[in-house]
């Protein structure tokens, strides 16, 4: 007979490695080993599988998925532990390993509980098993959180990386870092002078400062990134600095020395609370219809993304605002930002004139329909298929519950779960058929009339005047297929290769006498729009001169 191929399972997690019976994960395979010997049969040990530093509230575990992946090759016969929650503290988890190990006829066998599941008897103590490591998992959470707060209470730090001007000593004792604590001071000093964590932190890289560098015991030495503006402002609003600990909102009087005085601490609160009231104060992006959201580009490459802000006398402004300004500190951008209603309304003129081309319309309306057709063909594909599965799912279920009443299996808890697996599916292939086929229609009805829309665009005005948000971003979408703001001048670019383009001009007088000019930090447009020639096959529109 050949022998029973077994797969031992270590694991320890970092707070259980010096201080649970079992030890270290060299004790705990001796004794897996040694169980081995005793029973009776020939047990040939084909695989060990070790787990150094990792939690049992997941599966998610390198070793113990190489261990699944195993099992599902039909490599082991039986897998040993220690104990059940070396496998999993979560019942939940541990039920869907267990299957696992059922469907693949392998057995489970746990020293401590002293079972296995080969038997009626050894299953059913598993799952109270698994109950009782559930509760005792929860009541070492509650213990710990309890140790924590006491700490917090002694003025102590409860662990994790020391803060930049701190190193962590034994005990939950910080020490003052004296370098790291200069560039801590000098950051409080310098903030009321910048005002704004984003350019304090790009003054910070530029200077030579860099983040916080630690040694971690699985990657070695980490850390020393550049500064970010949440950084930053992690760092001046972090009361460890004034000799102080936090615990879920409380703050004790901690034993280790503060880098920060109080004074510059309030300051630079006080600052932070001016500039989150500011914004505060300037109203909801959805209080503006951002009429061009999706189309407008800046001349960098970066997309235009929508903003608003609030002059110190009050007025209220909407911006495209570049999106490498977001992403980069150091971002370099010509145009930066651009006055969302002067922006607009030079493009809806432009439309509006583009919308008397019936060749331009034309062009538009064959350009939607061919993007409403290659939308529709996946869309169509995937109706049909979900069809085909939803029949099928009804089939098996009718056979299934065939199978139940002939072979008397109505009172069967396995019986009775696959029916509620199988209705599952049945009602999810059902609601996912649903949301496809209203896409399906959705996409259909985009296909547009070409006489039906020039009749409506012969009346621009009159049309664009009393359509609703959302339909003037389609009559928009349906002309133009990008715009680009450049320092001076925006381009439209409308379908078949036309564009038009108005341009900017820096002169202060011409634009406050611009009629419905609204003043901003960039220049208006002032100038009637002037239409480009159309470029031949292959070429891009030229730029004005």
């Amino acid at each position: 007979m050949p022998a029973v191929r077994v797969g031992i399972y270590t694991r320890v997690s970092t707070d259980l490695q010096a201080h649970q019976d079992e030890g270290s994960l060299d004790t705990q395979e001796a004794r897996l080993r040694a169980a081995l010997l005793a029973r009776a049969g020939d047990h040939e040990v084909v695989r060990v599988f070790r787990e150094e530093g990792q939690s049992g509230k997941s599966l998610d575990r390198p070793a113990l998925q190489q261990m699944l992946d195993a099992v599902r090759r039909r490599e082991l016969d039986l897998i040993i532990v220690t104990r059940i929650d070396r496998l999993s503290r979560s019942l939940l988890d541990f039920y869907e390993v267990h299957r696992l190990f059922e469907e693949h006829e392998v057995r489970f066998v746990s020293l401590n509980e002293t079972f296995d599941t080969s038997s009626a008897v050894g299953r059913a103590m598993l799952k109270l098993v698994l109950v009782f490591a559930e509760l005792e998992r929860e009541q070492t959470a509650e213990r710990t959180r309890l140790a924590m707060r006491a700490r917090a209470e002694r003025g102590l730090w409860n662990g994790g990386r020391p803060p930049l001007g701190y190193d962590g000593e034994s005990g939950g004792h910080l020490a003052v870092n004296s370098e790291e604590a200069k560039v801590v001071r000098l950051i409080f000093a310098k903030y009321p002078e910048i005002r704004s964590t984003p350019k304090l932190a790009k003054w910070l890289n530029e200077s030579g400062y860099r983040q916080k560098r630690y040694v971690s015991r699985r990657r070695g030495q980490t850390g020393g990134k550049p500064f970010t503006s949440a950084a930053v402002l992690g760092i001046l609003k972090n009361r460890v600095y004034l000799g102080e600990v936090s615990h879920h909102g409380d703050r004790f009087e901690g034993q280790h020395e503060a880098i920060v005085a109080p004074d510059a601490f309030a300051q630079a609160a006080t600052i932070i609370e001016a500039n989150t009231r500011n914004r505060g104060k300037a109203p909801a992006r959805t209080n503006y219809d951002y009429l061009l959201t999706g189309l407008v580009r800046c001349t960098c490459g970066s997309s235009l993304t929508t903003s608003a802000g609030k002059s110190r006398n009050g007025t209220v402004y909407h911006y495209y605002r570049c999106v490498g300004m977001n992403k980069k500190l150091d971002h370099v951008c010509p145009v930066k930002m651009v006055n969302a209603e002067n922006l607009e309304r030079r493009v809806v003129r432009i439309v509006r004139e583009a919308a008397r081309s019936p060749q331009i319309v034309e062009a538009a309306l064959a350009e939607a329909n061919a993007m409403a057709n290659t939308r529709l063909a996946p869309v169509q594909e995937q109706v049909d298929q979900l069809k085909r599965d939803l029949q099928r799912a009804s089939d098996e279920a009718e056979q299934l519950l065939s199978l139940i009443l002939t072979q008397g299996l109505g009172q069967s808890a396995t019986a009775k779960r696959k029916l509620e697996e199988a209705e599952r599916r049945h009602s999810q292939l059902r609601t996912t058929l649903g949301t496809a086929e209203g896409e399906l229609i959705r996409l259909q009805s985009q296909q547009l009339d070409m006489p039906v829309v020039v009749e409506a665009l012969q009346g621009f005005d009159a049309v664009f005047n009393i359509l609703s948000v959302d339909e003037k971003r389609d009559l928009l979408n349906l002309l133009v297929q990008q715009i680009t703001v450049f320092e001076d001048r925006v381009e439209v670019r409308l379908h078949e290769g036309h564009a038009a383009t108005a341009y900017l001009v820096e002169n202060e007088t011409v634009n406050q006498a611009a009629e419905h000019e609204t003043p901003g930090v960039d220049p208006g447009f002032v100038t009637v729009s002037k239409w480009l020639p159309s470029p031949k096959p292959g070429q891009t529109s030229p730029s004005p001169g």
